[in-house]
């Protein structure tokens, strides 16, 4: 059962992360989906679902994303942020953060189910419903999404060529384990790491 004090730091996570989305996209110019993949691929997500008080207390939304930004090695911005009116981006950032604690999947293995663009293409029609309908959605989503190498690659947007340039793997492998014409179930750990690290996702993710 939760306490007083998980309750005050779940709403400051959810406030947290919806302000991150908010500044990142709308006062930094960074593309949502982008912003996505840095917040999960720099590790400060892992640290926002943990509910560590040194990032949902003692940091501000613009310092998260400055992190984040320092942590991919993009220049930082330092703009004041103050937001009067809840974008879709806001509310994007905010259901997604609601349904990481409701459900209590990983940021890692949400990324890897949604992409941002399509949290905002669910802005119009849910944005004044009651959250569990974006609950309802994103449930049904995990239990009926179909996850291999090439979801994970296409959702990162990387062509095969990319992935192999950067993996070092390749280009022909990487074209038979998509195809099933390698069972990518018996590639080395090594090389699933690898993989599950650059596309940021599980290693179980991709089979």
């Amino acid at each position: 059962m939760k306490t007083l004090a998980d309750n005050y730091s779940d709403e400051k996570t959810i406030d947290l992360v919806a302000e991150c989305f908010d500044y990142a996209v709308n006062f930094c110019k960074t593309d949502g989906d982008d912003f996505w993949n840095y917040l999960v691929i720099s590790g400060i997500a892992k640290q926002l679902e943990d509910g560590n008080p040194k990032f949902v207390l003692g940091h501000s939304a613009v310092e998260i994303v400055n992190m984040v930004f320092d942590k991919v090695n993009i220049p930082s911005d330092n703009t004041d942020y103050v937001a009067f009116e809840r974008s879709p981006e806001y509310w994007a950032g905010w259901a997604l953060a609601q349904y990481q604690i409701k459900s209590e999947q990983s940021y890692k293995k949400l990324h890897s189910l949604i992409g941002f663009s399509e949290l905002i293409g669910m802005y119009q029609t849910l944005h004044e419903a009651p959250i569990e309908k974006f609950f309802d959605k994103m449930d049904k989503r995990t239990a009926n999404q179909q996850i291999g190498l090439k979801r994970q690659r296409e959702r990162m947007g990387l062509s095969q060529s990319s992935l192999s340039r950067i993996s070092g793997v390749s280009l022909k492998t990487i074209q038979a384990y998509e195809q099933g014409q390698k069972d990518l179930k018996r590639a080395k750990l090594e090389t699933l790491n690898l993989f599950a690290d650059i596309l940021a996702c599980e290693i179980e993710d991709l089979f």
